[in-house]
């Protein structure tokens, strides 16, 4: 949500947060970015925390504690929304529901499959975009009975099971993708790495604002999303580090 805002879209976000002191902290930044957080619930549960190792080289391992977000409900009105994103910290039959909603109103939805649960694979053909990484397109694709022997290959196979656009990111190999029957596979922009925490919710946030924008998603989406992600690793922290539409912009420029 920050991200998306960050990159000039119009956001609302959907969810919830516990009482504690985590709740408050977690939505500064949104409330500075201009976030809608009138459908955010504030809950008994506590706040969705997340404990994360990063590595040398930036890479990163993550463990979710959940809590308030398994009180997200898929009820809210969605109003002229363009574009629904989801992900998969909150109960799947929220997520299902949004997606239903979504589909029947005509909204374009991309779905993150991040932290992957095989539960996903129930009802990820109902998103329009399905954006996850490399072991997450292993994981789905083995949850659907499917095989691939290279990140392209995966990603054709589940673009054809699934019938959505696919977007597989490979890290410091950049992505392969599936929109619309062609495949396109793209180099990562070069950066020095310091963490790359929040480099997927960068690029998730902006892809939503381009498909929101333009109505599609095609090559320069996904550079101008790859280009935001890699900027986030050259930083410490998640939401702090998510950069700017003017600092992706004078990337793209320089």
């Amino acid at each position: 949500a920050l991200a998306a805002a960050r990159a000039g879209a119009a956001v609302r976000l959907l969810g919830a947060v516990g009482r504690d002191a985590f709740g408050g902290e977690s939505l500064t930044l949104l409330q500075e970015a201009g976030v809608d957080l009138s459908g955010v619930a504030t809950v008994a549960e506590p706040t969705g925390t997340a404990l994360i190792l990063v590595e040398e080289g930036g890479e990163n391992e993550i463990a979710v504690a959940p809590g308030a977000n398994r009180l997200a409900k898929g009820t809210a009105d969605l109003g002229d929304a363009q574009v629904l994103l989801c992900q998969l910290e909150v109960p799947h039959g929220e997520n299902r529901l949004m997606l239903e909603r979504a589909g029947a109103a005509g909204i374009a939805s991309l779905l993150n499959l991040a932290p992957f649960d095989p539960a996903a694979g129930a009802y990820c053909r109902l998103a329009d975009v399905l954006v996850m990484n490399r072991r997450e397109a292993e994981d789905l694709a083995r949850s659907l009975g499917l095989a691939g022997e290279t990140p392209q290959a995966l990603c054709r196979r589940l673009a054809e099971a699934c019938d959505s656009a696919v977007v597989v990111t490979l890290g410091h190999e950049g992505l392969v993708a599936r929109l619309a029957g062609e495949e396109v596979a793209l180099p990562a922009p070069t950066v020095s790495a310091r963490d790359c925490v929040g480099a997927g919710d960068a690029f998730c946030g902006y892809l939503a604002e381009a498909l929101g924008r333009c109505g599609q998603l095609d090559r320069a989406a996904l550079v101008y999303a790859s280009r935001a992600a890699a900027l986030t690793c050259t930083r410490h922290g998640a939401q702090p580090a998510i950069p700017s539409r003017r600092e992706v912009e004078a990337v793209a420029s320089s």
